[in-house]
């Protein structure tokens, strides 16, 4: 590979770990949502990090979970099970997922869905799958340093699929809350925590600087090794339905802003409350 695209993308708050690390039955493997996924080559899959969602999730919030619930004087205002409130909170969430990628499909391949050469040899697409995966590794192993506010909690590279890729997923970590439980699961505010900027006019900046950084640093892993990032646009886009697929999960985005904004008004107004009837 001289060049290849360089592709930071999230998944939509959703997220599925038993299928990232492959721990399925063998009735759910036959399911046409696992068709794309050749079973014979799973045992080539790199599984970095496999700790359960609410085992490090607790490990993360517990201290502050139970600085607050030491200051409540009331029973009823005590926490008693914070990864399922923040489950039903629609401000705050647990997790995020990343897929993050070098190339794209034809350069893992020595031809395309229409039988045409992409002109990779059969030695030149085991060399590209080896240098991916030895770029995803490397920055599997920076990214906490980028984000120390983000921390990872399930990691995998699959290369049982068309091209190999990286399943990221993290656990949000914000601090700066002055009110309630101090450290709290916030995405867009761990973001802004750790210095990632914002145009206050535009709500999708933060996560279009934020995914910046991350495909700049894949970037630079690729250029150590000789492989120049190659620009690609929505003509990227293998098929009408991929193209669709990315947009829908823009609207999904927006929903989910509006959402968060809604449910931020209502947790204020209870504590308002709270404090009303603390007088």
């Amino acid at each position: 590979m001289e060049k290849a695209s360089a592709s930071f993308s999230k998944e939509t708050k959703k997220t599925s770990i038993r299928h990232n690390n492959r721990n399925l039955t063998d009735k759910q493997k036959e399911n046409d949502w696992h068709k794309h996924i050749d079973w014979n080559k799973s045992h080539e899959n790199v599984y970095l990090e496999q700790v359960p969602l609410r085992e490090k999730f607790e490990e993360l919030f517990e201290g502050a979970v139970a600085d607050y619930n030491a200051k409540q004087k009331r029973k009823d205002r005590r926490i008693d099970d914070y990864f399922q409130k923040v489950q039903d909170d629609k401000t705050l969430e647990p997790q995020r997922e990343f897929i993050v990628q070098v190339g794209n499909i034809d350069d893992y391949r020595t031809e395309n869905d229409k039988g045409e050469p992409t002109g990779n040899s059969e030695a030149d697409v085991k060399r590209n799958k080896e240098l991916a995966n030895e770029i995803l590794l490397e920055y599997y192993k920076s990214f906490e340093k980028r984000n120390p506010q983000l921390v990872i909690y399930n990691a995998v590279i699959h290369n049982d699929e068309a091209s190999p890729h990286l399943h990221l997923n993290v656990i949000p970590v914000a601090e700066t809350y002055k009110q309630g439980v101090k450290r709290r699961p916030s995405f867009n505010k761990a973001l802004r925590e750790q210095g990632v900027k914002a145009d206050e006019n535009n709500n999708k900046s933060l996560w279009v600087n934020f995914r910046n950084q991350e495909v700049n640093a894949l970037a630079d892993l690729m250029r150590e090794r000789g492989i120049e990032r190659e620009l690609v646009g929505t003509n990227a886009y293998k098929d009408h339905h991929a193209y669709k697929q990315a947009k829908q999960l823009e609207k999904e985005d927006l929903s989910v802003e509006i959402e968060q904004l809604q449910g931020q008004k209502g947790v204020l107004e209870k504590e308002i409350e709270a404090l009303e009837a603390d007088k």
